[in-house]
């Protein structure tokens, strides 16, 4: 596995989808990929059954669950005649898969465009498109498409791209948080982060103001009641905001009698 793939945004959306610790999605990942190079090298993983996936991902739930978080994240796609396909697999697979598929005088899945010939001519070219690494001049364009259209929320429908510090949205968040008063570290914000950057523009918007809708509401007066930022964007921002009455203090009870 390649530099940056532990932490593509992909990567992410997979352990969200599953509800895993983001390692545990490297690790289906890796295993994925091996048990692909072996077994199914053009491409073709949708020629294995769910079950013997899941078995060869070390996944303990249904293999169809599976499946379906693979190809919402996008490291599978789905194909008519082959049921599932490993996405973009002649740009990322190992050069050993290569050499396998040449060896057996076999080629990728028509499905791709793209034959083992290309893959060579580009490794030849001194290429660096092996695994999943994203390489600087990649990063440089989309960042300079990004500041062109004026993305405010740092990425695509898949979960955003742009980098925690360069994300006017997120920032908004963390200091928002940080104004109710809520007594955190860092710690607690890279790990809401990773639910952030799969969430799309509306709905971190909807976070955004349920903030400020319950500390109008008083229901953040107390540090004690504000959710840590990850519960808060998993499933707190959705909930309605029911004003609370502020208790009275001393001088405000006198006065009412």
């Amino acid at each position: 596995m390649k530099r940056g793939t532990p932490r593509h945004r992909k990567m992410y959306h997979l352990a969200e989808l599953l509800g895993i610790p983001l390692p545990y999605a490297v690790g289906i990942m890796e295993m994925l990929w091996h048990y692909a190079g072996v077994n199914t090298p053009r491409g073709d993983i949708g020629c294995q059954p769910d079950g013997a996936i899941r078995e060869a991902c070390g996944f303990t739930r249904k293999g169809a669950v599976l499946s379906d978080a693979l190809v919402t994240a996008r490291w599978l796609d789905r194909d008519d005649e082959h049921r599932l396909i490993l996405h973009d697999w002649p740009d990322h697979c190992e050069q050993a898969v290569v050499k396998l598929l040449e060896d057996r005088k076999h080629d990728f899945l028509p499905v791709y465009g793209k034959s083992i010939h290309d893959r060579m001519k580009k490794k030849s070219r001194g290429s660096l498109s092996e695994g999943y690494e994203i390489s600087r001049d990649s990063l440089a364009s989309r960042g300079a498409k990004a500041k062109a259209v004026g993305s405010i929320s740092g990425g695509s429908a898949e979960g955003g791209e742009m980098r925690p510090e360069f994300d006017d949205q997120w920032q908004a968040f963390k200091k928002s948080y940080w104004l109710a008063g809520a007594n955190l570290i860092e710690e607690d914000f890279t790990r809401a982060h990773h639910v952030w950057r799969v969430m799309d523009f509306e709905q971190r918007t909807l976070a955004l103001d349920g903030i400020r809708l319950r500390v109008a509401a008083n229901q953040w007066d107390d540090p004690q009641y504000i959710p840590k930022p990850e519960k808060y964007l998993r499933e707190e921002y959705k909930r309605k905001v029911i004003p609370r009455k502020r208790p009275q203090s001393a001088a405000e009870e006198l006065a009412s009698l």
